[in-house]
Formats: structure tokens, C-alpha cells, sequence
């Protein structure tokens, strides 16, 4: 992590763009990074544009917000396609394994991953892989990494629970 803290999360391109606004959700959900700084979070040190815009409260009051320095690592633009669950898990300084969950509009549909380099000021995105066994990621739950395998704990079936392994070798 060096000078800053690495910050992925799930969020709406183009954010704050309120026209957008048609029900649950104004465009797909997509996975996004940030870094800022150690010394003051209010720093950004990730390059991408400033966006600016708004958003309104339940009392209808608008207040003005602006975002710095966000990079997309997906570009879903269809709603059959929305992340969801997004776990992280630091391989390196630089390096982190990012699982989550594909749903369109009603249900879960299947789980992707990605391995992510952020040691440059634009972080640069891995191929995403799909799962080809339905691997739900519990809403709370970390996975849990030792050495070179990642373990994710998931309730079962008959109050079981499912241990999956990740071998994340040569990343």
C-alpha cells in the first residue's frame, strides 16, 4: 500500500448523475478503485477525472458532491449485469484478488474474479473470470487468505458449511 490506502467498492458510471435515477438502480453497477492518502483521506492519489453533481435527501434538500480520481475495473452497461458482494483480498502491496457476485434485476446469475495491480497510478485490471460453479459470497464474510490459496466460508445446505479454495499461484 505504500503512501495510501487502496479502496474498491461497487458503484453506478457515470455516479452522480441524477437524470439517471429510474428505480433500484440508474445504471448498471460496476467495480471501482481509489487510493488515497495515509496521511489525509480527503487526498486522492489514484489518477481519473473529477466528476461532480449531487444527489437529494429525503427531504428533498440537494447537496453538491465531487468525486476524484475513481478508475472503473468493469464497464457492465446492460442491468442483466450488475455486481454485487465484492469481496477483496490483498495478494501483495500492489496486488488483490477481487470476487463478487453477478445479478441482473431479480437474481443471482453467477461469480467472477479478477486480480487487480495497483502499483502504478492507474491501476491495471486482470481478465475477469467467471466461476463455473454457483459459489454464493455470504453478505458479511471475508475470504481468508493463506499463502498462495484463498478460502471463501459459505453457509450449506442443511446447516453445512462450504469451504471453497482459490489457488491464486503464479498471480
Amino acid at each position: 500500500m505504500g503512501d495510501g490506502f487502496h479502496v474498491f467498492f461497487v458503484g453506478e458510471n457515470p455516479p452522480l448523475d441524477n437524470s439517471l435515477a429510474n428505480g433500484l438502480v440508474g445504471t448498471p453497477r460496476n467495480i471501482g478503485f481509489v487510493k488515497v492518502s495515509k496521511e489525509d483521506t480527503r487526498k486522492i492519489l489514484s489518477d481519473g477525472p473529477t466528476e461532480t453533481g449531487g444527489y437529494y435527501t429525503f427531504n428533498g434538500d440537494f447537496y453538491e458532491q465531487e468525486h476524484a480520481g475513481i478508475q472503473w475495473l468493469t464497464d457492465f452497461d446492460d442491468f442483466d449485469t450488475n455486481v454485487s458482494r465484492l469481496k477483496q483480498i490483498s495478494i501483495s502491496d500492489d496486488k488483490h484478488f477481487l470476487i463478487w457476485e453477478i445479478w441482473n434485476m431479480e437474481a443471482y446469475q453467477y461469480t467472477s474474479w479478477m486480480i487487480v495491480d495497483t502499483s502504478e497510478s492507474v491501476a491495471e485490471k486482470g481478465d475477469i473470470r467467471n466461476i463455473c460453479y454457483p459459489l454464493r459470497l455470504h453478505k458479511a464474510d471475508d475470504p481468508v487468505r493463506i499463502e498462495d490459496d484463498i478460502f471463501i466460508y459459505a453457509g450449506g445446505n442443511y446447516g453445512k458449511i462450504d469451504v471453497y479454495k482459490i489457488s491464486i499461484t503464479g498471480f
